[in-house]
């Protein structure tokens, strides 16, 4: 599908790998701990399973970033569980979708202010525009 030794290809494979059979051993073992419910599981596999290189950027990235999101939250959990700080201290997914709004609009009262490319790089990180 891709030329051997490009970005692309290597980006490929390393998707490949995520949505292979490690990748659901790994959650199956986070369940194993508590740190995630069946449900969440089922969720970050959802969100892995609607990463497709065949659909658009955006999507792929709104899918990336939902996945993205639930490790740090899971991972997260699990430090607490073991009596540490969290590390990333990520929102959950309804915080992110009122941020998402608020800085939709933010960004039509305020489109050129200096920090509104900032506001529309993490919008795009998070497949929101």
């Amino acid at each position: 599908q891709f030329i051997p030794g490009t970005d692309k290809a290597d980006f490929y494979e390393r998707f490949e790998e995520i949505k292979g059979k490690q990748f659901l051993s790994a959650i199956e073992a986070l369940k194993g701990t508590g740190a995630i419910s069946d449900r969440e599981g089922e969720a970050a596999t959802k969100a892995v399973s609607r990463m497709s290189t065949a659909q658009s950027e955006k999507e792929f990235r709104k899918a990336q970033h939902e996945f993205t999101s639930m490790m740090k939250r899971y991972a997260d959990r699990a430090s607490v569980k073991i009596g540490k700080e969290p590390i990333y201290n990520e929102p959950t997914m309804s915080q992110q979708v009122k941020e998402n709004a608020e800085a939709k609009r933010w960004l039509q009262k305020n489109g050129n202010d200096p920090r509104a490319e900032g506001v529309r790089q993490k919008l795009r990180d998070r497949g929101e525009i």
